[in-house]
């Protein structure tokens, strides 16, 4: 009896204690096993004690923040280590997603694992946080990952269950953006692979998918406007290489640098060796795997980030950061400002791979010393980040733009940039995902392209400015400034460029001209230049030996003394070098004399049958190239 009461005072003694020290001592605010912030203490209101969700959030918050938290943990990954330990050759381990997926398509196989004793399958803990979006983290969990080795050489490798199909609606998407920007831009399409296609033991491989044959299915259906950068090949040439991190999802810098290298010699440009940069090293790194896994073997097996920066060549980078909330949603941005672009970290930091542009959540410009006359755009996830310090030798200028965050309009961002190359670089998880489709697509506006920049509005004074003395009489005018408009437009040029336009007219046919012009845009008609004439000092003839396109111009007839339609806004000259004013032997201007003879054939020439002929006539205007005394062939106006 009195052993029995002992106990029971003994048991409950220690349970007095626990529960003392678990109320009394100071309660953990940060995890650093996490990595993130514990829950706070809530708020308190009337509205959340009536609806129950603030005594809710005090129970959250008591369990988030238990004293030792992190000693606390660690122990039970210790125990949680040793309870698992296996001892087959290859000491597999699958941590297994927040969906079991995999898991339900391997118990279907009629061979599974070889050895009951190699493939440890066990529930992964929450992901706490992560590099990157809410979405990421969800993906990494959901994939599952596998627990490759043992002591230092653990890799941790993120299963992979993407699919041919959804890598021909990535290859669509980027078809897309290479029917924009035509020839005048070089669209390049770079997957790249993950750990697991190269370093997943065929033990294991019944809880991940093979990536070739959806890198296959994308350069197969990759259109002839976008040039295909296979680094899966080159990669494939160096595994035995520390081209991925073991503790981290993303490749390593050295992997990086052979897909550089790869899509530095497809596109001509010249590149540096690797005995041209300054090596730097990180030791003791253990990455993103951890956080996502919460295993100690990973924690236990730190590794060396190593990474390289370019010497001889001079470089700086402008930055604009986005400001996210808690959805991750850009609410604002900053004004751009100078920084560096490699930021170095301390042994044992487990930031280490935010080195390149310190992460994610920026827009990078970077300018080099390189005499390329080249310019590069790279759209790109997270692993994208490692490759453009390997290009300073290469492009002029380097922009750095992650899909996730970017919020500019790619069409006008390429036309002000003077964009030459577009890459982009995504691994071939995110080439899976209904969410890069629908990103891409919206910075892109495909359905709609571009449409977003033709607006219509009174004359600014900024432009009113311009055009008084010039295209607009500094008095006597017998139409008023509040009777024109003046418009915005996009138009693809003779290269395909697109490019800004702007245009004046009168208010009676603006709607017009925003529907014509948005036709000839979607339909990639080419016109030379759509300026106003007062870049021209509104003198006609400088504008049409230009080929400039353009309406309003208060002037006369090109021969008589009466007001020409153009004085009304009421008429449009389009491409007029290739479209010249004939009458008898006189060609106006002079310059399109071989232009004048319309039996010969030749680019931009304008027949009745022409496209923009067609949608002029349609918005009832009439065609200069129709008259019986004259031709006008640049010639369409409304009265």
């Amino acid at each position: 009896m009195r052993k029995g009461v002992l106990f029971v005072s003994v048991v409950a003694a220690l349970y007095l204690a626990i529960s003392a020290a678990f109320n009394l001592l100071p309660r953990s605010a940060y995890s650093e096993l996490e990595k993130r912030d514990l829950k706070r203490f809530p708020s308190f209101t009337i509205d959340s004690l009536l609806d129950g969700t603030y005594t809710a959030a005090i129970s959250s918050w008591y369990s988030d923040t238990e004293p030792w938290r992190d000693t606390l943990m660690y122990l039970s990954m210790q125990f949680r280590d040793l309870e698992g330990m296996r001892f087959g050759e290859q000491n597999i381990q699958y941590l297994a997603g927040d969906a079991d997926v995999a898991v339900e398509t391997a118990a279907e196989e009629e061979d599974p694992v070889a050895e009951a004793d190699t493939v440890t399958l066990v529930k992964a803990f929450e992901p706490a946080s992560g590099d990157g979006t809410a979405d990421d983290v969800a993906k990494v969990a959901n994939s599952g990952i596998i627990l490759v080795g043992s002591g230092d050489n653990v890799r941790a490798l993120m299963g992979f269950f993407g699919t041919e199909q959804g890598g021909a609606k990535y290859a669509e998407v980027i078809n897309r953006y290479g029917e924009v920007f035509g020839p005048s831009v070089n669209v390049w399409c770079m997957p790249i692979p993950t750990s697991t296609e190269f370093y997943c033991p065929d033990e294991a491989s019944r809880f991940t998918k093979k990536q070739w044959p959806v890198f296959n299915s994308i350069f197969s259906h990759l259109s002839n406007g976008v040039r295909a950068v296979d680094i899966y090949s080159v990669l494939a040439q160096h595994v035995d290489e520390p081209i991925y991190l073991r503790t981290d999802h993303h490749w390593a810098p050295l992997g990086a640098y052979y897909a550089a290298q790869e899509f530095a010699r497809l596109a001509g440009v010249p590149f540096g060796d690797l005995s041209q940069y300054e090596e730097h090293v990180v030791h003791r790194f253990v990455g993103s795997m951890y956080g996502y896994t919460q295993n100690v073997a990973v924690k236990k097996a730190p590794e060396d980030f190593v990474y390289y920066i370019p010497t001889g060549v001079e470089y700086s980078t402008t930055y604009v950061n986005y400001t996210l909330d808690e959805d991750f949603h850009v609410t604002s941005e900053s004004k751009p400002f100078k920084d560096k672009y490699f930021y170095h970290f301390k042994d044992g930091s487990g930031g280490a791979y935010t080195t390149f542009m310190g992460g994610d959540m920026r827009l990078a410009k970077v300018e080099t010393s390189a005499p390329t006359g080249r310019r590069l755009l790279v759209l790109k996830d997270s692993f994208g980040n490692a490759v453009p310090g390997y290009l300073f030798y290469s492009f002029e200028e380097i922009h750095v733009a992650d899909f996730r965050y970017f919020t500019k309009d790619v069409v006008s961002y390429v036309d002000e940039n003077h964009i030459t190359d577009i890459l982009f670089a995504n691994n071939i998880t995110n080439t899976c995902v209904g969410y890069t489709y629908s990103r891409y697509r919206k910075l892109l506006n495909p359905t709609d392209p571009g449409l977003s920049a033709f607006s219509c509005d009174t004359i600014p004074e900024s432009v009113k400015l311009r055009m008084i003395g010039k295209s607009y009489p500094e008095e006597g005018a017998q139409i008023q400034m509040s009777e024109l408009r003046y418009l915005k437009l996009l138009y693809c040029d003779f290269n395909g460029r697109i490019r800004k336009g702007e245009m004046v007219c009168n208010q009676a046919i603006a709607d017009d001209l925003l529907y014509i012009f948005k036709e000839l845009y979607k339909a990639k008609y080419p016109i030379a230049s759509i300026r106003l004439i007062d870049d021209f000092d509104g003198d006609d003839l400088r504008s049409m030996e230009a080929d400039n396109t353009s309406c309003f111009n208060y002037r006369t007839k090109t021969t008589g003394i009466s007001l020409s339609a153009h004085a009304m806004g009421l008429a449009v000259d389009i491409n007029p070098l290739e479209n010249p004013y004939v009458k008898g032997e006189e060609v106006v201007p002079e310059s399109a004399q071989a232009f004048a003879d319309r039996t010969v054939e030749f680019p931009h020439k304008i027949t009745s049958d022409d496209l923009c002929c067609k949608l002029f006539r349609s918005r009832g205007f009439q065609w200069g190239g129709a008259w019986n005394s004259v031709k006008d062939y640049q010639h369409f106006e409304k009265r």
